[in-house]
């Protein structure tokens, strides 16, 4: 309510009243000896002092606003800053182009954490300020805001403006380009870092390897890998070792052998051709993609399943009868039959309810027909029965995909974190990432 309160006055031109001084009539400067005392007093921190000297002098000349801009300074440190927002409103009446007036009531604003009025009024402050220093600190709160929000467009114009009137702030280049890479202005990105790639290239790792990102970024989303990865050998430093580790091709390779595991095949064929498109000779994108080709091969599994429909129908051994319907339901899978091959782990179960495999492959194809309760249950089954790293991953992996199609995304995030190996880890991370796009963080 403060808020909007202060910021009527500034719109509105609703200002403190000063109906009562205009009764007087005083020559010009009259109240220049209580502004000097004022002054005396706000350099030592007697703002209460300074604050009835700066009243006399406004008394005598109601319009001047150096007079109630310093009222207003007093206001704001005496913790008064309604007051001092009417005041500001006033001297902003007076005299339009006075920047420091716009510069406090940024500041009130900004002290309330209502940062988007406060970059509206440093926006305008930045316009008639003439301090190279403060000018600099206004433009770049407002770029600052404007990226907090994700207002990519505006942000853009903003940089552009301020590196008009700072050029040597290497810091605007690099924001021209991380902004420039969200607007998907890839070529604009590239010509932003190089022209001040000069300046940058005798910098340590630690101060240029963002501005080769960036640079790399870009040319990547041009499908230029060749000069992406040639860039990024430069921003190999921090954390950015592992943002370019993302668009590796080895990764992509990775998510497509993780997503076939867990018989996510659109997901891993897409991922697969990815790493292929980055790098034509990554052996293991050909492998997957074999075998998401053979697992289409159907000619002979009719056949196949019928044999072992008639092996399981005659079985005596228990332990055997629960092989033959976990191979059983591996076939149904490969048809997509998800109700045969649940079906089919359900039988095997009778026989041996503690089968590891058989509990994976039951709430596999309960995630397949969407019945997330059920999978979700069975794989935690499975998971208390499985000692190998990596069965247990491919598990858990499953397991945070089940909680995930079903809403539960703090769960699933519970479940991905707990992935230790290879390839499910590297899958684990990009669907917690992609969980955290999907909220908007």
């Amino acid at each position: 309510m403060k808020k909007t309160i202060y910021f009527t006055f500034l719109l509105l031109g609703s200002v403190f009243s000063f109906t009562a001084f205009t009764n007087f009539t005083y020559a010009q400067h009259e109240g220049l000896d209580w502004f000097a005392n004022g002054e005396r007093h706000k350099q030592q921190a007697r703002y209460d002092l300074a604050l009835q000297e700066y009243d006399k002098a406004v008394q005598r000349e109601p319009r001047n606003h150096l007079y109630i801009y310093s009222k207003a300074q007093c206001q704001y440190q005496l913790k008064k800053p309604k007051e001092a927002a009417q005041s500001l409103g006033y001297v902003i009446r007076l005299n339009s182009s006075y920047s420091p007036a716009y510069a406090l009531l940024a500041k009130i604003y900004a002290d309330q954490n209502d940062n988007t009025k406060a970059a509206q009024l440093y926006d305008i402050a930045a316009r008639y300020e003439k301090d190279n220093d403060k000018k600099q600190f206004y433009r770049f709160f407002v770029i600052k805001q404007n990226l907090a929000k994700k207002n990519w467009t505006t942000a853009y114009e903003k940089i552009k403006i301020t590196k008009t009137e700072f050029p040597e702030n290497l810091e605007l280049y690099y924001l021209e380009a991380q902004v420039a890479n969200y607007l998907t202005k890839y070529r604009e990105a590239i010509e932003a870092i190089e022209t001040i790639e000069a300046k940058i290239a005798t910098l340590h790792p630690s101060e240029n390897a963002r501005y080769y990102y960036q640079k790399g970024y870009a040319y990547y989303h041009l499908d230029n890998f060749e000069l992406a990865f040639k860039t990024w050998s430069k921003a190999q430093y921090g954390n950015f070792k592992n943002k370019i580790e993302e668009f590796s091709p080895a990764r992509y390779a990775y998510l497509a052998e993780a997503y076939t595991e867990v018989r996510q095949f659109n997901e891993a064929q897409a991922y697969a051709e990815k790493a292929l498109k980055i790098d034509p000779n990554n052996a293991s994108a050909y492998f997957t993609l074999a075998n998401l080709q053979d697992s289409k091969a159907t000619d002979n599994v009719d056949k196949t399943l019928e044999l072992y429909y008639q092996a399981a129908k005659f079985e005596k051994d228990l332990k055997r009868s629960a092989q033959i319907y976990e191979q059983i339901a591996q076939l149904e899978l490969s048809k997509n039959n998800y109700q045969n091959a649940l079906k089919a782990t359900t039988n095997g179960l009778t026989f041996n309810s503690a089968n590891k495999n058989l509990l994976y492959l039951n709430g596999l194809s309960f995630f397949k027909l969407h019945k997330h309760q059920e999978a979700a249950e069975t794989l935690q089954k499975a998971l208390a029965q499985m000692r190998d790293p990596v069965e247990h991953s491919r598990c858990m992996f499953l397991l945070g995909l089940v909680y995930r199609n079903a809403g539960k995304l703090d769960i699933a995030r519970r479940a991905f974190s707990n992935i230790q190996t290879q390839p499910f880890k590297i899958a684990a991370t990009n669907e917690t990432k992609l969980i955290q796009q999907a909220e908007g963080e």
